[in-house]
């Protein structure tokens, strides 16, 4: 055998040396990624194989390749096979045709894997990867105005009775308060609702919202929940967004900031009567129900004539008029029978056939004409106030009006005196006898 023996596949060669007194071993020589490679065998026939799989290796894939052992050799093509699947599956599954067909190299592929496997650690990224697809990605995209827009539109519809005469599921007012504030968000953020993340409520809350007071604030928690649950239910938010945890829209991990109730303000029985004299028609009706009585603004609204004659002595608040859905009886009290006693014959119909905004207007014009300061819910306030001052039992007062005891005990208790409570009681028509005080001392309905 002449040496040095030249080995060659196509352009590639390799050279195998023979033998010497310093060294006696074959040595194969290549050149792969640009670099001289030598191996050193004990016999000819194991240089010469290797080097023949070597050319070809070099001469079929490069020269790389040659520098890979059987094993990383099999490895390697492996990957390319997998590679070359999976990229004519992503090309295959493309909707957009028009798009430049998908290239993924090994290189691609390591790299991401590299930066996910350091992001998830010890975690599967298979596990990863099903956790998003059953949350994230399942989201769409849609701007927190159009999401605003669509909820805004569904509860509208709900303002409305689904039958005649039946109650909506949705007060107005409430639908109109949920409008205002989902507006400063969507002027607040120009984005997807998707993206919003808990430094972008802090913001809102630290800076847009920053001059409200905090029942305010509180009033803005409430409304974004109710949308956060509802995007949730409609793919525009993932399960897991954690907006609420917040701390704009959570507050030292509070749902609510400590919010001053402020003083509850009453009337006087004598600026009651002097908004009782101003007053005529069914707005009269409506004012003297609700100091004699204590009804809320909303269960006024919605009264009917049946419901003050169905129980002779008292007042019948169904489920679907009472604020808290809950059937109550409140007593008729005799100033109370005095005020009503003139509207007997009429049986059928709403007590007031107008809305809100007329009935505030009608309101604010009788107290202007009696010289009194308008005050929010003092009307309710003082019966039950007054109420609680003569019978002195939260559990009943609280059956009547709608309300725990709880809140009876924190607001209401021990505001007037005996004596004032018997003069606001005692608040009758022109010409009808006073001291007539007296009140059913039945349990709560």
């Amino acid at each position: 055998m002449k040496f040095p023996f030249l080995v060659k596949h196509r352009d590639a060669t390799a050279t195998i040396y023979g033998r010497t007194v310093r060294y006696p071993l074959y040595r194969l020589a290549y050149k792969a990624d640009g670099r001289r490679r030598l191996q050193a065998f004990k016999t000819f026939a194991e240089a010469r194989a290797e080097g023949e799989r070597r050319v070809r290796q070099i001469a079929n894939e490069g020269g790389s390749a040659a520098t890979l052992t059987q094993r990383d050799a099999a490895a390697y093509k492996f990957a390319q096979s997998k590679l070359a699947d999976l990229r004519a599956s992503l090309n295959a599954s493309r909707t957009d045709r028009d798009e430049p067909p998908i290239t993924l190299t090994l290189e691609d592929a390591i790299l991401e894997f590299v930066e996910a496997k350091r992001a998830l650690g010890t975690r599967r990224l298979a596990e990863a990867v099903k956790g998003f697809l059953a949350t994230v990605a399942q989201v769409r995209r849609v701007s927190v105005l159009d999401a605003a827009e669509e909820f805004l539109k569904e509860r509208d519809a709900r303002t409305r009775p689904e039958k005649e005469g039946a109650r909506p599921r949705l007060s107005p007012a409430m639908a109109y308060q949920d409008r205002n504030r989902l507006r400063r968000l969507t002027d607040a953020f120009r984005m997807d609702a998707c993206d919003l993340a808990p430094e972008h409520l802090d913001l809102f809350f630290g800076e847009h919202l920053r001059d409200l007071a905090p029942r305010s604030r509180n009033h803005f928690r409430s409304t974004l929940h109710v949308w956060f649950k509802w995007c949730v239910r409609k793919c525009y938010l993932p399960a897991n967004h954690r907006l609420g945890e917040s701390n704009g829209f959570c507050p030292d991990g509070r749902r609510k900031e400590p919010a001053d109730a402020g003083e509850v303000q009453l009337y006087t029985a004598r600026e009651f009567a002097a908004l009782l004299r101003r007053s005529e028609g069914p707005l009269q009706v409506l004012l003297a129900i609700g100091g004699l009585a204590g009804l809320r603004t909303e269960e006024l609204l919605r009264l009917e004539w049946s419901d003050l004659w169905r129980r002779p002595g008292w007042i019948e608040i169904t489920r679907g008029k009472a604020k808290t859905r809950q059937r109550r009886l409140v007593p008729v009290c005799p100033a109370l029978a005095a005020w009503l006693g003139p509207w007997r014959r009429h049986t059928e119909g709403r007590v007031f056939n107008y809305g809100f905004n007329k009935l505030h207007r009608d309101f604010r014009a009788a107290a202007e004409a009696a010289g009194v300061r308008r005050r929010d819910n003092a009307l309710r306030h003082a019966f039950i106030s007054c109420r609680l001052a003569l019978v002195l039992n939260e559990h009943q007062v609280a059956g009547e009006s709608g309300t725990s005891p709880q809140m009876l005990h924190t607001h209401y208790r021990e505001l007037v005196t005996p004596d004032e409570a018997r003069a606001w009681f005692n608040v009758l028509p022109e010409g009808a006898a006073a001291n007539i005080v007296s009140l059913p001392a039945g349990g709560a309905a």
